[in-house]
């Protein structure tokens, strides 16, 4: 199943390997629409916490919500620093040329 390859063989690899294509977003839709989503998904949990008033749920509810949170903010702040032209630059240099092994 494994099997060594040497560096040139893994560069011819590397070489060969389709490009991304660095554009916008893959969903066009509008950043508020991005928020409204996220405040369903919280509402979501808040109802189904609400309507399962059990202590045993609590730590599951507000883990969920975390994450979701977390998900979702990381996602924000990636697309936020991606959208800047000057951190972009170089890993776009990165898509165009290949990395150096």
């Amino acid at each position: 199943m494994t099997q060594r390859l040497s560096q040139q063989q893994v560069r011819d690899l590397i070489v060969d390997a389709p490009r991304r294509v660095v554009g916008e977003r893959a969903s066009a839709a509008p950043g508020p629409v991005h928020v409204a989503a996220a405040a369903v998904y919280l509402a979501f949990i808040g109802l189904v916490a609400g309507l399962f008033l059990r202590p045993e749920l609590a730590l599951p509810m507000v883990t969920f919500a975390g994450l979701l949170v977390a998900g979702l903010g990381f996602v924000a702040a990636w697309t936020r620093r991606a959208a800047s032209r000057r951190s972009n630059a170089a890993w776009a240099a990165v898509g165009v040329t290949g990395m150096e092994l």
